[in-house]
This record gives structure tokens, sequence and C-alpha cells, in this order.
């Protein structure tokens, strides 16, 4: 384990491996939180007396596209292994959390501890196969049979969902009662997503799922500076970066806020008797649309034309 050493393996923040063996005796694999994420399972895992959360990426792709986009622009400049580091969703998480570790910052999002490697082995396969029979459903996390790939993962705190009531018994209640409560955290968050970006780190994926006790989770898609398609990477425009931080705050406006009103107002005044104490409003704005920019007084700044707000949704935005 000594030769291993700070990822990713590019300039730019890293973060350091985890300083205990996954396949310990004293390390429990609890419960299976994330069955059928797209490029990662989340397990609540416990080492001693203390419990965290264990990210293992199924995925070790890149994002679509960046294959394309590398062609682009002199390739002398990077080579296409060093490039694709900036775009798998376990290199991205690795390079958040650095740049958080290195600014003192750590507390913008939930605290990651370092990274693992899980080799394939008869103790691991056992584990991750023991968990998944829990579960009536869920995609398989342990590897097929052949498959010697080692298992990149990240150990995170262990954040609680909101308490709960007994009648929240089943995981997507818990889920949706989490995310109603979370309201009270709105303002911090919103400060906490400019801080953000501050420190050179874009979500690009943020909705209220992401979110956890009003605490941020995951990196998966987030880019960190320095970054090819960053200021000064050469391979895309200056405001590139900026468009992104604009669709972080679009995703919050909408897909936080707007989604927490929607919820609520489909509460009946039975529902809002679990919720005693909570907010039933919320005039918290990250992001003005362009309907509402063009109804405020014209000032110079706010003429056409308007930049896009580049996404990964396919939503044509105009940044205001």
């Amino acid at each position: 384990m000594e030769d291993l050493k700070h990822l990713p393996d590019v300039d730019g923040p890293k973060l350091e491996l985890f300083g205990h063996d996954m396949l310990a005796d004293d390390v429990e694999f609890l419960e299976l939180v994330q069955r059928d994420g797209g490029h990662s399972r989340v397990i609540k895992i416990k080492i001693g007396d203390k419990c965290y959360a264990l990210k293992i990426f199924t995925y070790k792709g890149t994002e679509p596209d960046v294959e394309d986009a590398y062609e682009t622009r002199p390739t002398s400049t990077m080579s296409r292994e060093v490039f694709e580091k900036h775009f798998t969703p376990f290199e991205n998480e690795c390079r958040a959390y650095g740049r958080l570790k290195e600014l003192g910052r750590e507390h913008l999002a939930v605290k990651a501890y370092g990274y693992v490697v899980m080799p394939v082995t008869e103790v691991l396969t056992q584990k991750l196969r023991l968990l998944e029979s829990k579960y009536k459903y869920t995609k398989k996390i342990a590897k097929n049979e052949g498959d010697t790939t080692a298992n990149m993962g990240i150990v995170k705190d262990w954040v609680d969902r909101v308490v709960t009531g007994p009648t929240l018994d089943c995981e997507f209640d818990q889920a949706a009662h989490d995310e109603i409560c979370q309201v009270r955290h709105f303002p911090r968050m919103l400060r906490d997503l400019h801080r953000l970006h501050e420190s050179g780190i874009v979500v690009r994926d943020l909705g209220i799922w992401q979110y956890m006790n009003g605490v941020l989770i995951d990196f998966s898609m987030a880019w960190t500076v320095p970054h090819p398609f960053g200021p000064g990477g050469g391979w895309k425009p200056r405001w590139e970066f900026q468009s992104w931080a604009a669709w972080d705050l679009y995703s919050f406006q909408v897909k936080v806020i707007e989604d927490w009103r929607d919820r609520m107002a489909l509460r009946t005044g039975t529902d809002l008797l679990q919720y005693k104490g909570l907010p039933k409003t919320c005039s918290l704005r990250a992001y003005e649309s362009l309907e509402r920019a063009r109804d405020l007084r014209p000032r110079p700044d706010r003429q056409h034309p308007f930049l896009p707000i580049l996404n990964w949704e396919g939503y044509e935005l105009d940044m205001v």
C-alpha cells in the first residue's frame, strides 16, 4: 500500500489514500444505500464504532462526446489519458474533495476521508454478494467471474437523514421526508454553492436529491480547475465554466427551491402535521429566469445577445 499515491495522477488537486483496508475483519458492510446509481453504489459501513459511506464506482468511462472533444484541439498539449482523467466520476470526486481539503473548506460538502482500492478477492466478493442478497431488486455490485479489475471507492462521512416517524418505513418515503425538511438549510446550501464556485468547482448535476439533511454528497459530475474545459485550459472559451456555474444556480432554483414548492403544494392539512415547525413558503431565489429578467427594468448588462447556459439535459437556456 505504500506505493499508492494521491489521485488523480494529473495536475491539480488530489485525494489521499484512506488508511484502512476495506477487506479487514473489523469492516462491516451494513446497508446498501444507493442500489441503482448509474455509475456507483453507496454502502453504509462500520469501522470500529464509527459509520461511513463507502461509494464504489462501477463505471470507469468518461462522459459522452469527450473523445470527440479531445480531437478538437492540438492534442500535443495533453495526452488522451490525462485528458480523460478530468471526465470520469471517480477522478471528478477526487479532484473536488482534494480542492476542498486544500482550501480548508471541507464543510462545503460531506467530508471525504480518502480513496480506497479494493482488489477482487473471494473475501470482497462474499461481502458484496451477502449484501446484495438482502435486497429483492438491485443491480449487482460484485464483479462477474473473470473480471479482476480492482474496485475504486471513496470513503465519506455517514450522514443520517432527518429523524423519521414510524410510518416512514421505506427508503422512498424517508428520502421524500428528508428532502421536504431540507428547506431549513436552503439559505446555507445556496451560500455554500457560491463558495464552491469561488473554489473553482462546478457541480453540474444538482438537485434536492443530491443533498442529505442539507449536506451535498455527490461530486461525480463536478469539474474542478485546472481543467481542460476551464479558464485557460485551451479547449473551450473562457465563459464555459461561468456558464456551468450558472447551470448550478439555475438547477438550485428549479430542482431544489421550486421542486420543494411543488411538493409542499401537494401536501394536505393532515400531511402537514408531520412538518410542524417547518416554513410553509420559501422566497429564496438562486437564479433569475430569463422571463423574469425581461420583466425588470432594462439594464445595459442584460441586453442581448445572451450567452447560453450549458447543460447536459438538452435545455435551451440563456444566462441572465
